[in-house]
């Protein structure tokens, strides 16, 4: 039963976090005249502008594949055994 409950709410979530993992659901960076009235600005060496966030593929031998194609592939069923192992007591 417990294995049951424990599919289930994994696909759950699974399904739940490619729901809402779409780029129209992402909120906009603000502007520089934006910045204080969203992100607290005490401390000077963590602000977002102060990074570049880059997207790598993954390297798999001598073939490239992106982050979704591994999720895709094998990553979503490592993710699923992942949750049920975690609930399962």
């Amino acid at each position: 039963m417990r294995e049951d409950v424990a599919e289930s709410l994994s696909d759950v979530v699974i399904s739940t976090c490619g729901a809402i993992n779409r780029p129209q659901y992402l909120p906009k960076m603000p502007t520089r005249s934006e910045l204080t009235n969203v992100f607290d600005d005490n401390f000077s060496d963590c602000q977002p502008y102060l990074f570049r966030v880059v997207r790598h593929p993954l390297h798999t031998g001598d073939k490239t594949c992106e982050t979704s194609t591994f999720l895709s592939s094998g990553g979503l069923s490592t993710v699923k055994k992942l949750l049920k192992d975690t609930l399962s007591f």
